[in-house]
């Protein structure tokens, strides 16, 4: 099955976005960034490791969209770990930024917590389209039954 080119640019652009986060939060470990080194970090280290291996099959098949569309539990965990994911780097940095941690200042760490906050934007409205969309059957189904 072929990929749509639109799917194939947002999964790259995605998977350099991870690839990038990766390599800031090595980057603290190996400079020995002990301000920076916390559970948080290392939820945020291993989220960008698994969205990486996810990322690299759904590049050349559907197999991956296909499994979360029979099995949509998996897609619920998926999502619960993306909203954990969102939240954890914005406390994170929140909490690195409190520390004054001069070792973890990077445009890697900027870019994490603007990706964050559009994350957040985009499930928000998500939310809101569904509830908007419920409404609006809601509102349908009445209209049927007068």
């Amino acid at each position: 099955m072929k990929q749509d080119v639109s799917t194939v640019i947002a999964l790259l652009i995605g998977m350099s976005l991870q690839g990038c986060i990766i390599y800031y939060l090595n980057n603290l470990k190996t400079i020995g960034c002990e301000c920076a080194m916390n559970d948080k970090r290392t939820f945020i280290f291993g989220y960008s490791i698994f969205s990486l291996l996810i990322g690299v099959p759904q590049l050349f098949t559907k197999s991956v969209t296909n499994y979360l569309a029979k099995y949509q539990v998996a897609g619920l965990g998926l999502l619960v770990l993306a909203i954990s994911n969102i939240v954890i780097t914005l406390l994170y940095i929140e909490d690195i930024k409190k520390e004054n941690c001069k070792c973890s200042e990077s445009v890697f760490r900027d870019m994490m917590y603007y990706l964050a906050i559009i994350n957040a934007c985009i499930f928000g409205l998500m939310i809101l389209v569904g509830i908007y969309g419920l409404y609006m059957l809601n509102k349908f189904m009445r209209s049927l039954k007068k």
